[in-house]
């Protein structure tokens, strides 16, 4: 029993100390636990990890305890502020508009709360808004992430893009972009472009709902969501006719990646694990292969996103941030289960994240000390990582609003590829005669009085002979301010005598116009002015003028791009240079009623100095323009003299030129100022005298103070004596000055040089001008020893009341001068020494040229250089001779007595020395519009030079020796190109020859004859279809030809298919026959089949003439699937999309169409352009970019790379660039170099 009782207590002892222990091992065991389970709050295994929520809809009235408070009430376990409603990191995101957003963190979903509540983050997220926000800053999360924890740091829960940058940028929007990116999602399929078009419309909605449509957008991306972004502005790109995406693309103006997979990207296993489901291809897609090379789809997006970035002007900058630390792969465990554990890589390798596509200084590629999950998550605002991101971003930020408003700026300047072809349109350079020396410019302070109004001097200067004395239109401050200030359409004209300063007013208010319009930022103004030069009659037309003006209003590219085709294409610039009157004024209108500016103030100096006919037409209509009050936004400034074109202006209109007293005493003041030091005692009194007798005329005064500087040794009573003997009227003073110039051979030589030259002498071709006019020198050599030094100073000693030197020009001092000269041809017989004009000094200086060029030494002698077309040109007097001796010749009579000379020039050994100066010729010959050779018959000379006379003697035979009968080759080349030949030599119809071109027997060589032979055959000249044919395809004169035909002999006149199809066969002028057939004879005749075919292959006017047969048979018209492709293989864009807009519904796009399309050399990529984006009868056009169409592309030497880079641009996702499809582009040269340009081959 004992026994027992002890072996009880024993039991029961040891029990005790074993519960004992047990029951300290778990309390030190929980002991321990208790103090991280405090620390760290580490959810037990049954609860729900914490999880960001996002709330919307917060009224703006509701703060932020407000809010806490109702989180709290509404999350179960959470009893109150007291409690731990800290760990919620409740933040609303700042905001100006009516509602808000709130972010937070809970284990547990509020119910109940009253808004909206959502953990996805699906959509634009806005973190913080600034009152002043001048930029969008914007982050899309990457693969498999989500918009608030892909930025999320583990350790801290930080979001730097909510928690940092408001305070370093609070004049920014933060906003954040959610979408579902789970790609082991079975039920889902997604696609990069896909989510890129979500995002693209989500962000355009929010903008557009916020009313923030052009601000200024900074993209931050991580991983996938660069690619996102690169696609959604690709998108944008593409369609930027839509206002929305053309805002959205215009406001990118940084792009901040993060890892983003540019090549593709190491995956693992994912693609394993994906290989049955919807979102392989997605993986596919962005998963580098096994040699770390892009996939096909990869290098696509590479070579798109290029051409959309070049489309932004100024460029997007764009930041690349890649990894510097690996990151473990996906792999599935033995359970099935994916996880993190596989072999440790680079995710996305610095030439993925880098690589996008060039290499520029608006791209910096830079890497962080990171994974490629924590790439974009900072520990905190001191992490180093975030302070060097936070840099560059402010950088961005800070360029932002300059880089986009300059785009939004609508375009005026041209691109590099517009002003070249602008140059060749500014041919003259309008601004050339007006920034020359020849053209005055105003004394300071004499024309003050136009723009300020002086009370004082407000009074025009009388003077005892004035006849304008009781004149009350006078020019003042009012009349300009008035025309400046006008709120409609109006004009002012100036009249003014010669010498007024008429050219000088102009030239000052041009330069006050342009001041102005610098300066005047509130208001959009477009000066445009010519000046008229008086020594190139090329300049003094009509039409010379529209040019000048069209080309300064198409300096602004708005208006540019308006320009009719065919001036606007690079190709056929010298359309604009032929094109008449009334063809530039068509276009001159548009531009004046398509222009963007408030104003264009167009000044036009002197109308009364142009010989052209047209001139008045062009002053008549640009006054109409202005008497429209409200349509043209244009106002018109002229000069003239009371003799000019100006009987249309109505009184209240004109102004007569009559400047101010101080304006005439500050001029005269200037003036005098120059003279010499010997005349420093007598300048009061030369102001003095020179002030009564001025009348107003600046010319005048100029040309006195001449005279005076002339005196050697000046006296008071010299000096008087000058003034007042000088003739008050100007054409007396000219008269008084020419007698005393001709008292010299050499001084009336060289007035007849400058005054009759086709263009203006230099001193050193002027001292051999006048040697070979003056001397009787028989030889160069000769000559050589008799010829005059000239100099500046001695011209301005003799002459220089006359003539003005300016950068070794010699220049008549005036339009006026030369007026008087021409109506006084008589002066020119009196006076000199030796010197006897027996002629019109005119032909005086072509016979002065024969006779130089006659010198036997004349090719030993003169050792000139030849001057070429793109040489610079080297002004020397055998260049004037070869030039212009034949264009001071008028006719046979004009070489009585040098007839030997003219033999020699045209037969003997000089013959090629100044051929091959002459530039015309070289010109016409290098261009094969006449000749292969240089070798050439005298008749072939006059032809080429189109010297008329030349022609006449030839047939003649009024000098035997060179005398030529004519021919029909010759009559062939004068059609082609020598209208004065032609005319000279159909005033004889005795001369023509002989040719028979009856009933089809003989076709002509060129069809111009017909016309000819018709005046001269008669009623010998049988018409039948062949000579009509012959007419309808004639290039010049057909219309004429036809004309006449149905004139003399319309009876006979049968109007066929085969007519019809030869007129449709005309590139030049095609239209205009087919216009007349249509009035002449319309009713007898049908638009065939044959005569559309032929019209599509006509590639110089086909367009011309498909319009025309549209606007008057457009029911006879019929378009097959055969014409269609043609047209898509030989026309433009133009033809193509006339037919689409009148003819859509017959018309089909196949794929034979595209791939004509494809193949076409000159139009290709044009033509593709209205095919993606044409509707044609509201039906959109189906384009189907097959294999096919893309190895045509690749074929097309011309256009393939713009055609394929366009496709890629356009429907890159439709372009399947496999392995087969790059093995065949490769053999093509064209194929291959785009290849290389979008980096898929080396």
């Amino acid at each position: 029993m004992s026994y027992g009782s002890t072996s009880v207590a024993q039991m029961t002892w040891t029990g005790a100390i074993i519960s004992a222990v047990t029951f300290i091992a778990l309390l030190l065991g929980f002991l321990l636990v208790l103090p991280r389970w405090k620390r760290y709050a580490t959810p037990s295994p049954r609860i729900a990890p914490p999880m960001c929520y996002r709330i919307q809809q917060i009224p703006a009235t509701v703060t932020e305890t407000e809010l806490l408070r109702q989180l709290v009430e509404s999350i179960p376990g959470l009893d109150g502020p007291g409690s731990n409603s800290a760990s919620l990191r409740l933040k609303i995101a700042h905001s100006s508009g009516q509602s808000r957003t709130a972010t937070f963190i809970s284990a547990k979903a509020p119910k109940n709360l009253g808004y909206h509540v959502d953990k996805n983050f699906y959509g634009i997220t806005l973190l913080y808004e600034g009152e002043d926000a001048t930029v969008d800053i914007i982050a899309v999360h990457g693969l498999g992430s989500h918009a608030i924890g892909g930025f999320q740091n583990k350790e801290t829960q930080a979001v730097w893009l909510r928690d940092f940058l408001p305070n370093d940028f609070p004049n920014s929007r933060i906003l954040v972009y959610g979408y579902g990116s789970a790609v082991t999602d079975k039920d889902s399929k997604i696609s990069i472009e896909g989510l890129a078009r979500s995002f693209l419309d989500s962000y355009k909605a929010f903008r557009q709902t916020t009313e923030t449509t052009q601000r200024p957008i900074i993209f931050v991306g991580h991983s996938l969501g660069g690619l996102l972004i690169k696609e959604a502005l690709i998108l944008a790109s593409q369609d930027d006719k839509d206002r929305e995406n053309n805002d959205f693309f215009k406001s990118a103006s940084g792009l901040m990646f993060f890892g983003v997979p540019n090549l593709g990207i190491n995956l693992g296993k994912l693609r394993e694990i994906t290989r049955d489901q919807l979102n392989n291809q997605l993986i596919v897609d962005l998963q580098l292969d096994s040699e770390s090379e892009p996939t096909p789809y990869m290098k696509t997006l590479l070579g798109r996103f290029r051409s959309c970035h070049e489309k932004q002007d100024p460029p997007m900058r764009i930041i690349s941030y890649y990894e510097e630390k690996m990151t473990d792969t996906l792999m599935v465990d033995k359970r099935g289960k994916v996880s993190r554990g596989g072999q440790k890589c680079f995710m996305v390798t610095e030439e993925s994240a880098c690589q996008i596509g060039f290499m520029n200084n608006t791209h910096d590629r830079l890497p962080l000390p990171s994974n490629y999950s924590n790439l974009v998550k900072f520990l905190n605002e001191a992490d180093d990582s975030y302070i060097r991101v936070r840099n560059k971003l402010r950088r961005l930020i800070e360029e932002g609003p300059d880089v986009v408003s300059k785009r939004f700026v609508p375009p005026t300047k041209l691109s590099s590829k517009e002003k070249r072809h602008w140059d060749d349109l500014n041919v003259p350079d309008y601004r050339a005669f007006y920034k020359s020396g020849k053209l005055a410019k105003p004394t300071e302070g004499t024309l003050q009085w136009l723009v300020q109004e002086d009370p004082a001097e407000n009074n025009p200067f009388i003077y005892s002979y004035d006849k304008y004395r009781h004149d009350t239109h006078s020019l003042r401050t009012k009349d300009f301010e008035a025309w400046q200030r006008n709120t409609k359409p109006c004009a002012l004209l100036v009249l003014g005598q010669p010498g007024q300063g008429k050219s000088v007013l102009s030239n000052f208010v041009v330069s006050h116009l342009q001041q102005q319009e610098s300066i005047d930022k509130k208001s959009s103004v477009k000066v445009i002015y010519f000046f008229c030069n008086i020594k190139d009659n090329n300049s003094r037309t009509a039409s010379s003028v529209l040019r000048a003006l069209i080309v300064q209003l198409s300096e602004d590219q708005r208006l540019f791009q308006t320009l009719p085709n065919r001036f606007q294409d690079p190709t056929e610039y010298k359309s604009f240079h032929s094109a008449g009157f009334y063809d530039l004024w068509s276009t001159f209108h548009d531009l004046v009623s398509l222009s963007p500016y408030d104003w264009i103030h167009c000044i036009i100096d002197g109308l009364d100095v142009y010989p052209d006919p047209e001139i008045r037409p062009l002053v008549q209509k640009l006054h109409d323009m202005v008497q429209v009050k409200t349509t043209y936004r244009l106002k018109l400034f002229f000069t003239s003299r009371p003799t000019g074109p100006v009987d249309m202006f109505a009184t209240e209109l004109r102004r007569n030129l009559r400047p101010p007293q101080k304006a005439i005493k500050t001029f005269i003041e200037s003036q005098v100022e120059s003279l010499p030091a010997r005349f420093k005692s007598f300048k009061r009194e030369i102001v003095d005298s020179l002030s009564k007798f001025a009348g107003g005329t600046f010319l005048w005064i100029h040309i006195v103070l001449g005279e005076v500087r002339k005196l050697r040794y000046p006296t008071s009573n010299l000096v008087q004596a000058t003034i007042n003997q000088t003739p008050r009227e100007l054409n007396e003073l000219y008269m008084a000055l020419i007698q005393a110039a001709f008292k010299d051979d050499h001084d009336k030589a060289i007035l007849a040089w400058v005054a009759y030259a086709k263009r203006p002498l230099s001193l050193e071709e002027l001292e051999m001008a006048v040697a070979v006019m003056v001397t009787n020198a028989n030889s160069l050599s000769e000559c050589n020893r008799q010829k005059a030094s000239l100099d500046s100073d001695s011209i301005h000693e003799k002459l220089g009341a006359l003539i003005d030197i300016i950068n070794n020009k010699l220049y008549l001092i005036h339009q006026s001068l030369l007026d008087f000269l021409k109506g006084q041809p008589e002066i020119w017989e009196k006076g000199g020494l030796a010197l006897k004009f027996q002629r019109h000094p005119n032909i005086e200086l072509g016979r002065a040229c024969l006779n130089y060029l006659s010198f036997a030494d004349l090719t030993s002698n003169d050792k000139s250089t030849v001057n070429r077309p793109g040489i610079p040109f080297v002004s020397l007097f055998p260049q004037y001779a070869s030039d212009h001796w034949y264009e001071h010749i008028q006719s046979a009579e004009d070489v009585t007595g040098i007839t030997e000379k003219l033999k020699y020039v045209l037969k003997g050994p000089n013959k090629m020395f100044w051929l091959n100066r002459n530039l015309r010729w070289n010109q016409r010959v290098s261009q094969r519009i006449f000749f292969r050779g240089r070798q050439s018959s005298i008749f072939s000379i006059s032809l080429v030079l189109d010297i008329d006379w030349l022609a006449r003697i030839l047939v003649d035979k009024s000098i035997p020796e060179i005398s030529c009968a004519l021919k029909e080759s010759h009559l062939v080349t004068a059609t082609e190109g020598a209208p004065k030949v032609l005319q000279e030599l159909l005033r004889d119809k005795g001369a023509l020859p002989k040719v028979n071109i009856g009933a089809g027997k003989n076709r002509l060589r060129n069809n111009i004859l017909l016309m000819v032979l018709l005046e001269h055959g008669g009623k010998e000249v049988k018409i039948s279809e062949p000579v009509v044919m012959a007419a309808a395809m004639m290039r010049y004169l057909g219309k004429e030809t036809l004309e006449l035909l149905l004139e003399e002999r319309g009876d006979e006149v049968q109007i066929t298919e085969n007519v019809l199809f030869a007129a449709a066969v005309n590139s030049k002028s095609g239209k205009e026959i087919l216009e007349l057939l249509l009035e002449k004879r319309g009713d007898d005749f049908q638009i065939t089949k044959k005569v559309v075919t032929q019209t599509i292959y006509n590639v110089g006017c086909g367009k011309e003439i498909l319009e025309l047969l549209l606007d008057k048979r457009g029911d006879e018209v019929h378009i097959t699937q055969a014409q269609i492709r043609h047209a898509a293989n030989l026309q433009d864009e133009k033809f193509l999309e006339l037919l689409l807009e009148n003819k859509g519904n017959e018309i089909q796009i196949t794929e034979k169409v595209i791939l004509e399309t494809a193949e076409n050399i000159s139009h290709g990529k044009k033509i593709f352009e209205l095919l993606l984006e044409k509707r044609a009868n509201e039906v959109q056009i189906k384009v189907q970019i097959t294999e096919k169409v893309i190895l045509a592309a690749a074929k097309n030497s011309s256009q393939g790379g713009k055609i394929l880079e366009l496709l890629l641009e356009k429907r890159g996702n439709e372009v399947q660039l496999t392995e087969k499809v790059i093995a065949a582009v490769k053999q093509w040269k064209s194929g291959r170099k785009w290849l290389e340009q979008q980096g898929i081959v080396g």
